[in-house]
């Protein structure tokens, strides 16, 4: 397995140098070709065109620049003018922006450490890969793929590009062993105390910030592929059972931090010239969302005599589908887990959701509230013995239809980025229980803090 995400990743450098290599070469028309740089609106080459943006916004378009035939097809994503790396945000904009909704994803996870857990025990108790060994080096591999393959940058040096990145792996790595140190706090295998924080999370995530701001504004599909890259390189931490969530959250936050500093000390060092940008408005075009959710619920609190005795974990994926002005259509699916502590059980479960939803913008669509309301499908409720590793379960309530109501408030204060706190209430009244001792029906509520990517209507 690592072996051949090793060959991907140095197939993904290779194609990014190639990329870079054809950048700026002239195209010449042959059949079906009209001569013209791809871009989301055709232009003259050389020429800027007013248009309203996707935002409703009037924006100056540029003609993007051709990043070889094997890339055309995504010259979609290529709007630079939509695009502000977190290594360019003002201090109060990356403050406000990134680090306060990374800490409060964080505080979300302080008491639900052992119920994440208890997810990867019943759901993937056996994953056990080292795939993340090798992704966390995608990002900064493609970013000096890209340099070497020539490629311009942000930084205009070779020496400036050493200096940011530099800082930044040099700060992450002393805050991630410090914070080992200072912690020593066991890893959920018990294979040793330095758990906090997730160091291949932190460096993963640096390295997607990185690769953000040197090409992020030009190629906003790498960054995707980057901060994807990231991502996945930090759940698989806790799939492998090698990180608990806080650690992963808290490692993240060390790596956009720590990326942001180091081109914050360059630019300074280098004397350049920082944007002076703040908050991006989003018009009133309610927008495309998706998100990760976590949050607590007493859904399965009204479980009969094996109802947890403290609120349960709530985690799930959820994307927004605009419609028509306010209106659009809302999917999510989360996973459920409530403990008993006394009794040593564990409560097991899973819903998918499809609601409508309204959302309205406020403060020229940096604040939108939202109500929904929709049904699914809710799973098998099983009853989970064993403290800490997964050993037994057993039906406890059968799969039902719950019906969903909830309100919530989204802040967006950069490009493509928000942050939305969130509350529901779940009511399922064909949960029938197999045991006399439960309940018939669950209801109970949630609350949630999701991070969501949005992408205009």
């Amino acid at each position: 397995m690592n072996r051949l995400l090793a060959t991907l990743l140095l197939a993904l450098t290779a194609i990014a140098a190639l990329s870079a290599q054809t950048e700026g070469q002239p195209q010449q028309p042959g059949k079906g070709d009209t001569g013209r740089k791809f871009s989301l609106i055709q232009t003259d080459e050389g020429k800027r065109t007013d248009q309203k943006n996707i935002f409703g916004r009037t924006e100056n378009f540029v003609p993007l620049q051709t990043v070889g035939r094997a890339f055309s097809d995504t010259s979609l994503l290529q709007r630079s003018d939509l695009r502000t790396p977190i290594s360019d945000l003002t201090p109060m904009t990356a403050l406000l922006g990134v680090g306060a909704p990374v800490a409060l994803f964080d505080l979300f996870h302080l008491k639900q450490d052992t119920d994440v857990r208890s997810m990867r025990y019943y759901y993937a108790p056996n994953h056990k890969y080292g795939y993340d060994d090798v992704l966390m080096f995608a990002p900064i591999a493609t970013t000096w793929g890209m340099y070497l393959g020539g490629a311009k940058g942000r930084s205009d040096t070779f020496l400036e590009a050493v200096t940011a990145q530099g800082i930044a792996i040099a700060l992450e790595t002393g805050l991630v062993f410090g914070g080992k140190k200072l912690t020593e706090r066991t890893r959920p295998d018990g294979s040793a105390a330095n758990s906090f924080p997730s160091g291949h999370t932190a460096f993963a995530f640096a390295s997607a910030a990185i690769l953000d701001a040197e090409y992020g504004a030009e190629y906003p599909w790498l960054s995707l592929m980057g901060y994807t890259a990231a991502t996945v390189t930090g759940v698989a931490r806790i799939l492998n059972n090698r990180h608990w969530a806080t650690d992963v959250v808290t490692g993240a936050g060390v790596g956009l931090g720590s990326a942001w500093i180091g081109y914050y000390l360059s630019d300074l060092i280098f004397k350049k010239e920082r944007p002076q940008g703040g908050f991006l408005t989003s018009g009133d075009g309610a927008p495309w969302m998706f998100g990760i959710e976590k949050g607590s619920q007493s859904y399965l609190s009204s479980a009969g005599t094996y109802a947890p005795d403290r609120t349960g974990a709530y985690t799930g994926l959820s994307v927004r589908i605009p419609l028509y002005k306010g209106w659009g259509v809302k999917a999510q699916g989360t996973l459920l887990e409530c403990r008993n502590t006394e009794k040593g059980t564990n409560l097991q479960g899973y819903l998918f959701l499809v609601k409508a939803d309204y959302m309205h913008p406020f403060w020229d669509g940096r604040i939108w509230i939202d109500a929904n309301a929709g049904l699914g499908y809710g799973s098998e409720v099983r009853l989970v013995t064993g403290d800490g590793a997964y050993e037994a379960s057993a039906p406890l309530i059968a799969g039902s239809v719950p019906l969903s109501v909830g309100m919530g408030a989204t802040v967006s204060l950069l490009p493509h980025f928000g942050t939305r706190l969130g509350a529901d209430y779940l009511f399922s009244p064909t949960a029938l229980p197999y045991a006399r001792d439960s309940k018939k029906g669950l209801s109970g509520a949630a609350l949630t803090l999701s991070l969501h990517y949005l992408l205009p209507r």
